[in-house]
């Protein structure tokens, strides 16, 4: 509880947990870029890294980002945008596999924010090779939230990925 130090009670506040769902928290080291131009910028040229909390507080991944895009060709246009990036190192994220690039999709254009989670996991209920695992995941950009993203696996001929026989090769 909450008091003034006359004694005079304010109340109590309690603190609770909106979610289970893990958070990403990117850090971008242009300190001119903010949740507009992080929106409005094709390629960010400084990223600076990414840490994935998992939904009880505990730490999934801390790891120097290479690269983090603005992705889409329609979905650019949503005020929502959709991302790519990859980490110096391979990092499991979520418990989908190690890998070094990433995807977030926005679902702009899906209020529910479940429509491509629910085709992702019925592909793979029903078998389908190559269907990307998936988690949601809020997202924050220098501290600022910027909401409730997908993170999927980026789709690549690799054996944690799409594990096919690359016939170029």
């Amino acid at each position: 509880s909450a008091s003034f130090s006359n004694g005079v009670t304010l109340g109590t506040v309690k603190i609770m947990r909106g979610s289970e769902i893990p958070s990403l928290f990117i850090t971008i080291t242009d300190k001119d870029l903010n949740r507009v131009t992080v929106n409005q910028t094709r390629d960010i040229k400084e990223p600076a890294g990414v840490v994935m909390v998992r939904g009880d507080g505990s730490v999934n991944a801390d790891e120097s980002l290479t690269s983090f895009k603005v992705r889409g060709n329609s979905t650019y246009f949503a005020s929502k945008k959709a991302y790519t990036f990859k980490m110096e190192n391979k990092q499991d994220l979520g418990g989908m596999g190690k890998n070094k690039k990433w995807i977030l999709l926005a679902n702009w254009f899906d209020i529910s924010l479940i429509r491509n989670q629910i085709t992702f996991d019925l592909c793979r209920e029903l078998g389908l090779a190559g269907t990307p695992d998936c988690s949601q995941t809020d997202v924050y950009v220098n501290g600022i939230y910027q909401g409730t993203y997908l993170l999927t696996e980026k789709i690549q001929l690799k054996k944690d990925r799409l594990d096919i026989t690359n016939m170029e090769d």
